[in-house]
């Protein structure tokens, strides 16, 4: 690092192409240099980190603002040229802007004339970074600078965040400047935007014409003295009309939602004020007069140079003194007029990792774009494009700018949900709770608040059936619109399970919500039979527009290449014959960059003399191009390139995206610091991207597919991919069942036949239980598939397969295929000698026959099981506590509560002290909460279904989410509440997944919600005699039901129900 090696008066400091000359300041975390590029002498900032800031978080930070400045094109952003590496620390290659900045006004006022456009200047570039997704955050005039022709550059996004508007992301890093921090910064849970940097403008207008600050930084009290600025005093000789004062008061508020939303509605208002009003009313001074003439001349340069490159963002990691003003130019004049998006780099080759993290140009797609601009303008009602194509084709690309016009010109309120194959369960919930807040003026326009502010809660466990969702969704959706037009992106949408098709099915027949919703899909998804009949009847409805996206033509693919980089026009025009996608194209050119394969020309960049593109192709092929790009990050570790690969494969196996836990436990012999490096370095090359902290993804699905394809020729393949499936199973696995799917994958891949039937047993049954039956046959049928693929046929597998399909059959009430199952497994589990697979068939006959009413048969199986003798056996605990569990419901069955209560909690003892149980089980304090509610304690079964949903919150289980809300809906009927138009929305739900049994259970609940509608009791009767349910909660709410409708009259019901009652008790 610099600090250590010496300053310039030790001598200069070599970085790469790159000479630091001259140490121009130092932050907490940050320190910058004057620097030369030696290759063009062109002065450049060289910006890195303090010697004793050279921790995780600060590393991740500094990586964060590197790929952050290679998104943003934009006159009035300080521009990032190169990203560097030398004595293992990055370093960040800035535009060197020597002048001054807009501090120096606050003691030296210059004139309202200069004020009013720089500023003009400051919110045109910061609505070029709220349409990017970066929010600033330590906006001040220190990081306004100025060059010699009046230009204005935003510097400093050390502490910038960072959204990606399809992730949730909670930003952890606090810092700012105290006098210009916005009242939200300062809390934990401050939602932070566009608003915030806007309140920034607020106190630098502020400052600029009083000379002073809203409030004294220095105090104890700044803090609190945020929420109570003092009143705007203008400086002597200022008189401020009131529109502006009124502006700054509400750029100043403390609600963020009080503010301005946008950055250009700041502007418009800035330049009314500007047209409309003077500002110094007394006699214009030589000052005045000068700063006008210093404005004119401004304007006329910027025009000047409005032909030249766009100029790139960049910052330093703390508020370290930044050299400012006057523009150097680092573009050869020649390749100026090129019609590239960003400013040509200082040396191509060291450049490419600059290049590599910045996103494909959006070119041609102008007929989509015009669909998508008419939609956005549309007078009423809602209107939705739906964008299908192959990976990298550009759906998202145009989806992406849609988002970004919404937010640059002040237009729309924008959110977005990604989805991915796992599906997304919370994505209505979360992109809800960001549009409303937690107390907006669309709260009260809604009919059934309170509802949705249950369901909204972060951690409250509540999962409402699709149905109910959507409506409540919609309901929301259309009331925020009411308040400013929406701008809805749901990517990847094929793979939602939040019910996402249907609400904007809804959103577009009732044709009440002013927003426009874009839908992008990959070909793949809308495959699947109910993808395709749900968007086919999507499409059939008005102001609905459907594009299936091609690749783009070679006259749109040289637009393309030539947008990437400053290429010369043949060699633009023999790479745009190469039939490949955007992204594949832009990765092309980086690599040939990167390798110095592509040099600069009089005509722009192109191939070495007596070299063609042909002769590049030929030998670096487009099949090795994304795997050469995984070899230049393993070769960056010298000493270390085996680990490096370890890590980048693990990576590949954990999945196209990733948990950084996850990954430091499939590689726990590898150190800390390495593994930072590992992912910092990964960013820096354009393989991975950041979703949230902790959470990372490969910049495309095929960088991803080159990493994985290195396992093959490593001779320790086998414990790799054991690693990565057991640091993913007992850990994201208990989330999802198809990430125990996954991890089964892995572990047939090494071999293990027996982990992989074990995950998929998991998974299986989970699925069954929650009543996703095709989903668990899928799987299931896939496994038997890999042995007869494989050619593995052991007793062993066979005996474990007959299991797995027994206990799926069991959830699905094919009982007599299961029954047949756990035979077959009872006796190759005798074959094998293996006593505990036995107990442990013979715990799912016990659960079949309980529910084929042949009790007696299954509580004597159950306590045979709990008597033998199972020795040392992996099984034994399991057995156990599944045996426990039969008897409880046995004693449910004959009345007797208490005992039931007390077995109940032995299995729950049972599977306390069993880690790997627990998780498995975490369902039962529910089954025990409803036989508390039998029992009439209904304080305890509030505590146990606030333990579930504790957990469910704790560890993201959405499917346990579910089932506390079908025992929460129960407590609150018991107690003599309830929404009937909630249960009734799930009974709907259950019975066209096909599970019946659940079904029935609804079906009780809304009757007993409302007996006075015998309707409602009928279609009970009609579930239960279809599949009768005999929880100890329906037991006693048949009881309860057939007392209550004897109140109301109705004899006739009330005996119906008891009989139905006396069929499932044993007497």
């Amino acid at each position: 690092m610099l600090a250590r090696r010496g300053t310039v008066a030790d001598g200069i400091v070599d970085v790469g192409s790159y000479e630091a000359t001259e140490l121009l300041g130092r932050g907490g975390m940050g320190e910058v240099y004057r620097g030369v590029h030696r290759p063009s002498g062109a002065p450049v900032a060289l910006k890195t980190l303090r010697a004793s800031r050279t921790g995780a978080d600060a590393h991740r930070l500094l990586i964060r603002e590197a790929a952050a400045a290679a998104q943003l094109s934009h006159p009035n952003i300080v521009y990032l040229i190169d990203v560097v590496s030398a004595a293992s620390q990055p370093f960040l290659v800035l535009e060197l802007v020597e002048g001054g900045d807009v501090e120096s006004w606050i003691d030296q006022w210059p004139g309202w004339p200069a004020v009013a456009d720089a500023l003009d200047q400051t919110l045109s570039g910061l609505a070029a970074a709220h349409a990017a997704g970066i929010v600033h955050r330590d906006l001040k005039p220190g990081n306004l600078l100025r060059t010699s022709s009046g230009q204005i550059k935003i510097a400093d996004f050390g502490i910038a965040e960072v959204v990606d508007p399809l992730r949730e992301v909670k930003d952890p890093v606090f810092g700012g400047t105290p006098l210009y921090m916005a009242p939200e910064q300062l809390e934990p849970d401050g939602q932070q935007g566009p608003w915030t940097d806007l309140y920034a403008v607020g106190v630098i207008l502020f400052v600029l014409l009083s000379g002073q600050g809203p409030i004294d930084p220095t105090s104890s009290g700044w803090r609190a003295a945020k929420k109570r600025p003092s009143q705007l005093v203008p400086r002597e000789g200022l008189v401020l009309p009131t529109a502006l004062t009124d502006l700054v008061a509400r750029l100043l508020a403390v609600d963020p939602r009080e503010r301005p939303r946008f950055a250009e509605e700041v502007r418009q208002a800035l330049r009314e004020v500007s047209v409309r009003d003077e500002v110094i009313r007394t006699p214009v001074t030589t000052t005045d007069r000068a700063a006008a003439t210093l404005l004119s001349e401004s304007r006329a340069g910027r025009t000047a140079l409005s032909s030249a490159p766009t100029a790139k963002a960049s910052s330093s990691l703390e508020s370290a003194p930044t050299a400012a003003v006057t523009a150097v130019s680092l573009v050869p004049p020649e390749l100026r007029t090129l019609p590239f998006e960003l400013p040509a780099p200082l040396d191509p080759f060291t450049a490419s990792s600059v290049l590599r993290l910045r996103a494909p140009a959006l070119v041609a797609r102008s007929a989509e774009r015009e669909e998508l601009l008419a939609a956005m303008h549309a007078p009423e009602g809602p209107r939705t494009l739906l964008f299908i194509g192959e990976a990298g084709v550009g759906k998202s690309r145009i989806a992406r700018w849609g988002l970004s016009e919404a937010e640059r010109n002040g237009w729309m309120e924008s959110a977005a949900v990604g989805y991915d194959v796992a599906g997304t369960t919370d994505g209505l919930r979360r992109v809800l709770r960001r549009l409303l807040g937690k107390d907006g003026a669309a709260w009260r326009q809604l009919d059934d608040a309170d509802a949705l502010r249950d369901w909204l809660a972060p951690g409250s466990g509540v999962a409402l059936p699709e149905a109910a969702a959507v409506a409540l969704a919609c309901e929301a959706l259309t009331a925020l619109s009411r308040v400013r037009p929406l701008y809805l992106w749901l990517d990847d949408v094929g793979w939602a399970r939040d019910g996402a098709l249907a609400l904007v099915e809804r959103l577009q027949r009732e044709q009440r919500a002013r927003m426009t919703c874009v839908l992008t899909a990959r070909s793949g998804t809308t495959e699947h039979p109910l993808v395709r009949e749900r968007l086919a009847t999507l499409a059939q409805l008005p102001g609905v527009v459907r594009r299936e996206l091609d690749r783009l033509d070679a006259e749109e693919r040289m637009a393309l290449l030539t947008a990437v980089a400053p290429l010369s026009p043949d060699t633009a025009r023999e790479l745009a014959q190469i039939d490949e996608t955007p992204l594949v194209l832009a990765q092309l050119v980086h690599d040939w960059i990167g390798n110095q394969e592509l040099i600069p020309t009089e005509q722009g960049l192109a191939p070495a003399s007596g070299r063609s593109i042909s002769t590049l192709m030929a030998e670096r092929p487009l099949d090795r191009l994304l795997a050469s790009r995984i070899a230049e990050l393993i070769h960056a570790f010298t000493d270390q390139q085996d680990e490096a690969e370890g890590l980048v494969i693990r990576a590949a196996l954990l999945g196209a995206r990733f948990e950084e836990d996850d990954l430091a436990r499939s590689a726990a012999n590898v150190p800390s610091e390495l593994l930072r490096d590992f992912i910092g370095r990964a960013l820096l090359h354009g393989i991975l991207r950041a979703d949230t902290p902790g959470s990372y993804r490969f910049e495309h699905g095929l960088l991803c597919d080159a990493a994985r394809a290195r396992l093959e020729s490593r001779p320790d393949r086998r414990e790799l991919l054991s690693q990565v499936a057991w640091a993913l199973a007992p850990n994201q696995g208990t989330q999802r069942p198809e990430v125990r799917i996954h991890a089964a994958r892995l572990l047939r891949e090494a071999g293990d036949y027996e982990g992989a039937i074990r995950q998929v047993y998991v998974a299986t049954s989970e699925l069954g239980l929650m009543g996703w039956f095709d989903a668990a046959e899928e799987h299931l049928t896939r496994a038997v598939g890999w042995l007869e693929d494989d050619g593995v046929d052991t007793r062993q597998l066979q005996a474990m397969l007959a299991l797995t399909r027994g206990a799926l059959d069991y959830y699905a009430m094919r009982y007599e295929s299961s029954l047949k199952h756990a035979a077959e497994g009872i006796a190759l589990g005798r074959e094998l000698e293996d006593e505990g697979f036995v107990q442990r068939c013979h715990c799912l006959e016990a659960s079949v026959l309980f529910y084929q009413r042949k009790i007696e048969a299954a509580e004597a199986l159950s306590r045979a099981a709990l008597a033998a003798d199972l020795g040392g056996s992996p099984l034994r605990p399991e057995v156990q506590l599944l045996a426990q569990h039969r008897l409880s419901e046995v004693a449910v069955l004959r009345g007797d509560f208490d005992e039931a209560s007390e077995l109940l909690r032995k299995v729950l003892a049972l599977a306390d002290a069993s880690s790997a149980l627990s998780r498995s089980y975490e369902f039962l304090p529910l089954e025990l909460a409803e036989l508390e509610m039998a029992r009439g304690n209904l304080s305890e079964a509030e505590r146990l279904i606030e333990e579930v949903e504790a957990i469910a919150a704790d560890r993201r289980r959405q499917n346990w989410s579910t089932l506390t809300n079908d025992t929460r809906m129960r407590l609150e009927v018991t107690r003599g509440g309830g929404t009937r138009d909630r249960i009734e929305a799930r009974a709907a739900e259950l019975r066209e997944r096909g599970d019946l049994w659940r079904y029935t259970a609804l079906c009780l609940l809304a009757a007993l919600a409302e007996p006075t509608d015998a309707g409602a009791v009928q279609r009970f009767f009609e579930a239960f005699d279809a599949c009768p349910n005999e929880k100890a909660f329906t037991l006693f709410a048949l009881a309860r039901l057939a007392e209550r409708l004897d109140a109301l009259g109705q004899p006739i019901l009330a005996a119906g129900v008891r009989e139905r009652r006396a069929r499932v008790v044993v007497e």
